[in-house]
């Protein structure tokens, strides 16, 4: 038995989870000890095949033709050296899974019944369909075979002991020509919490530019129904591109929509600076009624306030640029934890058209 952990990659929300471990445990690899019913008859030809194996030097070649004549045909793997096994834990998130080839040209699926006996003779059957397989039709390239083990739960008419589990029985019909391999059970459980989803790092030069166009560090943006929110590259911004925000008349009740951004690649984000020194400077042009906009942290904590008047430092004839000082936002009220900032936040809710941009973080001289 072995485990593999499962590294997830930084996505762009992050949350405390439950770290999921595969669980895997091998019934055949290449080994024949624990296998009865690898023989050759009138009906059948059951071998071991020491070519054309998907790992390693072998694998089985379950060649067979059952007519009226022909006896109960199939194998029975005892993996573990026939030690009692038990299953419980595995039969409703556990799947049996092994690799399946034709041994020649296209195959259909074959009539395979699978089934866990216990120590007392009692079994629990499953059986092969199409829609366990990774392809179909069945051809000569290796493919993944995943039955879920919730099936031999439902169909438990005998009531088998999964706790006390002998072998893995396999009863052929009709007739198929096939290579199977790395037959084992594989499930999936949870283990213990990460705490941390996110790395964490200080904000130490300035001025901090919050948008860059560059795609990884931003979303929400796109063409919906009533509104559209895209790059404004005919508008730059020390090089930068602006954001161009439309909200279309509907009848229906406005639909706020928002965007995001991150300065840090998506780290948990604190500043050296104390917090009354730094101000989000921006420059506007359009309805700035229809824009609200602040901070969000990685506990989930959001404020966000209208662009004031009051934080209006230059005005043109079109753009206009605001100047809004951190301790405007509730960070104290709503017990934000100023130590790990995630991300500005920016929400529209009005009909209107503006174009954003010069979005940057500094501290006063």
């Amino acid at each position: 038995m072995r485990n593999l952990e499962l590294v997830d990659e930084w996505g762009n929300t992050y949350f405390d989870k439950k770290l999921e471990l595969t669980q895997v445990e091998t019934i055949y690899d290449e080994s024949t000890t624990d296998v009865w019913g690898l023989e050759k008859t009138a009906c059948k030809d059951f071998s071991k095949y020491d070519s054309l194996a998907k790992n390693g030097k072998s694998c089985l070649r379950l060649n067979w033709n059952k007519t009226d004549n022909c006896p109960w045909m199939g194998i029975g793997i005892g993996w573990n050296g026939y030690v009692a096994k038990d299953m419980t834990d595995w039969m409703q998130n556990g799947s049996l899974c092994f690799d399946l080839r034709s041994t020649q040209g296209n195959a259909f699926i074959p009539t395979l019944i699978f089934l866990l006996e216990d120590y007392n003779g009692k079994q629990a059957a499953a059986v092969l369909k199409s829609s366990h397989l990774s392809n179909y039709p069945i051809t000569e390239d290796w493919q993944k075979v995943s039955i879920p083990l919730s099936l031999f739960l439902e169909n438990n008419v005998t009531k088998c002991d999964f706790s006390f589990i002998k072998s893995l029985n396999i009863e052929f019909q009709g007739s198929g020509n096939f290579l199977v391999d790395n037959i084992e059970l594989v499930r999936q459980r949870k283990q213990s919490t990460i705490k941390k989803k996110y790395g964490e790092t200080t904000t130490t030069q300035f001025p901090v530019w919050l948008f860059d166009g560059n795609e990884s560090n931003y979303w929400g943006f796109g063409q919906f129904q009533n509104s559209i929110i895209e790059l404004d590259s005919t508008n730059q911004f020390n090089g930068r591109p602006g954001i161009h925000v439309k909200q279309l008349e509907t009848n229906q009740q406005p639909i706020a929509r928002e965007i995001g951004m991150s300065w840090e690649h998506w780290q948990a984000t604190n500043f050296t600076d104390s917090l009354n020194n730094l101000y989000l400077e921006l420059t506007v042009k359009g309805n700035t009624n229809m824009v609200t906009l602040g901070f969000e942290s990685f506990k989930g904590e959001k404020t966000l306030i209208p662009l004031s008047e009051k934080f209006l430092l230059q005005d043109s004839l079109e753009w206009k640029t605001y100047r809004i000082p951190f301790t405007a936002f509730e960070f104290e009220k709503l017990n934000f934890h100023t130590c790990c900032f995630k991300q500005l936040i920016c929400a529209f809710n009005q009909k209107g058209e503006l174009v954003l941009g010069n979005i940057q973080i500094n501290k006063k001289q």
